[in-house]
């Protein structure tokens, strides 16, 4: 078996019939109400695409959205934000994220937030989590994030989701319980894919998270942030920095 993760301009692989409809069959597998002209529009507005195989085979992918953004830090200056949107993401094997897809991720947010601290710009992950699985990225790779249990966001990051969520969601984002919820457009997990186990249901992360989107099942999104930098990563996240040499 061999698996590995390319990295591509949505602008090269938009007239790729046959990548394209392998990952809408993806997303059709695996998400209720998914409909092919908002997957198709989702995709053309994003900037690049992870794409990973395995023997040839498309097992899965994820896309992400570059975007710009200066803020008032409450000093009398501007902060200059580059914020990651995460997009579409569905990788086969039981659901489980693949570790070179996990490396190559890792990789590119952190060259690039390299090129971007050089320039005085801080750089976000911005996610918009539709399932627990998603949502676990945040614990598994980053130690500060939002919202999280026993974490104060700042200011300056509740400002970032919220410009961020009210752009891309408009009147379907709730400040209050920073939710988009669910028009009747949204996609969402089948019932069949998530199974939590006893002791993943007494994961205090997974827990959080159901409290903050209960009606997560439903089409409801939590929108999360984390700072992509070295000093913000997990244990786990250096050791992959470690593997890829970037350490």
């Amino acid at each position: 078996m061999v698996m590995e993760c390319k990295i591509f301009a949505v602008k090269d692989i938009r007239d790729n019939s046959k990548i394209v409809e392998r990952m809408f069959s993806l997303m059709k597998k695996h998400y209720e109400n998914m409909k092919k002209d908002k997957f198709l529009k989702d995709l053309y507005d994003k900037s690049n695409i992870f794409l990973l195989f395995e023997n040839n085979e498309i097992k899965g992918f994820s896309t992400i959205k570059k975007m710009e953004l200066s803020i008032e830090n409450g000093k009398n200056s501007e902060v200059k934000i580059i914020g990651f949107f995460s997009g579409d993401t569905i990788i086969e094997k039981e659901f489980s994220w693949g570790i070179e897809f996990q490396k190559e991720w890792i990789k590119y947010c952190l060259l690039e937030s390299k090129k971007n601290m050089e320039n005085n710009i801080i750089t976000y992950w911005f996610l918009i989590s539709k399932g627990i699985k998603t949502y676990m990225y945040l614990p598994t790779y980053f130690k500060n994030f939002s919202p999280k249990e026993d974490y104060n966001e700042s200011e300056v990051e509740k400002k970032i989701k919220d410009i961020y969520a009210e752009k891309i969601y408009g009147r379907r984002y709730c400040k209050e319980n920073g939710i988009v919820k669910n028009d009747g457009t949204n996609d969402f997990l089948r019932e069949n894919v998530v199974v939590l186990s006893e002791k993943q249901l007494k994961n205090k992360n997974i827990q959080f998270f159901l409290g903050k989107n209960p009606n997560y099942q439903k089409g409801d999104e939590l929108v999360c942030l984390a700072e992509i930098s070295f000093d913000n990563l997990t244990n786990l996240g250096k050791r992959v920095l470690k593997e890829i040499s970037l350490l």
